[in-house]
Formats: structure tokens, sequence, C-alpha cells
């Protein structure tokens, strides 16, 4: 029935009976299980499988070992689990329990792959949002930056031509002293001509008054 050659229960039965009687197989035990008398005949058969065979054995070896897990620890299939036997599902003949614990690890996987996928896409969604802030606060900056150079520049601009206007109005300055010391001289020096011929005239007039004595 797990290769997909499923057998009627009578057939089994005599098939069972069979092997008991000829010592291929035990009787059934107090659990009602039957088990191969020599661990070299289970090789034996498992040698004349084929490999597709083989592999449908172990694939149904590895379902029920993970179902009987999850029934003990609610453990379910992964990605990786249902990829490995996703190429023989449709050729194993499964229970209704082991088809709904299929179906639930499939439910879980795409759960798992939709959260991942909505925590990638608001981390995406973060970092482009910061990526974007961090861009406007360049722009931002570099604007300020901008105008506090041209700013900067404006002052550097202004106080050279408030320099150039010191140094003008020093130049201006010490001229004006230049000529007020020259215009000083210039009045001393009439003034001292002027003491002078004042000197002279009284000195003439003395002498005028002798002689008209």
């Amino acid at each position: 029935k797990v290769i997909g050659h499923p057998l009627g229960k009578r057939q089994i039965k005599e098939i069972l009976q069979y092997f008991v009687r000829v010592r291929i197989i035990t009787d059934q035990d107090e659990e009602g299980f039957l088990e191969l008398r020599h661990d070299a005949i289970a090789s034996r058969i498992f040698e004349r499988m084929t490999a597709l065979e083989k592999e449908l054995v172990e694939i149904r070896s590895f379902l029920d070992n993970s179902y009987n897990t999850y029934q003990k620890r609610k453990v379910l299939l992964t990605g990786s689990d249902l990829e490995y036997i996703a190429l023989y599902e449709n050729k194993l003949i499964l229970s209704d329990e082991l088809k709904e614990f299929i179906r639930l690890s499939k439910r879980e996987v795409q759960k798992s792959r939709k959260r991942r996928r909505t925590i990638a896409i608001a981390a995406a969604g973060t970092l482009i949002i910061i990526l974007a802030g961090f861009t406007i606060w360049a722009f931002y900056e570099r604007n300020r930056a901008i105008d506090q150079s041209e700013f900067a520049e404006a002052q550097k601009n202004e106080a050279l031509r408030a320099n150039e206007e010191a140094e003008r109005a020093r130049e201006q300055a010490e001229a004006d002293r230049d000529r007020a010391e020259a215009s000083e001289n210039t009045a001393r020096e009439h003034q001292q001509t002027a003491e002078e011929e004042s000197e002279n005239a009284i000195r003439a007039n003395r002498a005028a008054e002798a002689a008209r004595q």
C-alpha cells in the first residue's frame, strides 16, 4: 500500500499466514505485531526493491516518525522537510491523519514565510524612511552650510570694506593733520612777519619823530 499497490485485507491475511507457516515472519505477539524472523530477510527484501520503492519507503518512514514527534511535541514539518517529500507526495497512499499533518505543516510554513516577507518589507520600508530622513537632513544641513558660508563671505566682504573705509579715513585724517600743521606754520610765519613789520613801523615812526625834532 505504501508504494502504490494496495491489497485487500483477505489477501494480506493469506500472505501473512503463508509467511508464518514458512517461518519468514513470527506470529502476532501480545500487541498484535508481526516481525521478520531474521534481519537478513529484511535486507534481502530491501535489495529487491526498486530505487523508487526504497525512496517511498524511506519517505513514508520519515513521515511516520515526524508524525509521532508531532503527536508528542507538536512539532510540524519544516520547509526543507516539505521539499524533501514534495516529489513523492502524490505517489504515497497516506492516511487522513498524515494528510492533515502535511496540510498543517504547509500552512504553518506559508505563514512563516509570509511573516518573514512582511518583516522584510517592514524593515526595507523602515530603512527607506531612515535613509530618506538622512537625505533630507543632509540636504537641509548642506543648504544651511551654504547659507552660513554665504553669510560669512558677506561678513568678510563687509569687514574688508569697513577696513578700507577706515584706512581711507586714517589717510584723510593724516592729510588733514598735515594741512592743519602747514596752515599753522603759515599762520605762525604770517604772525612773525606782521610782528616784524610792526617793529619796523615803530622804528620808522621813531626815526621820523627824531628827524622831525
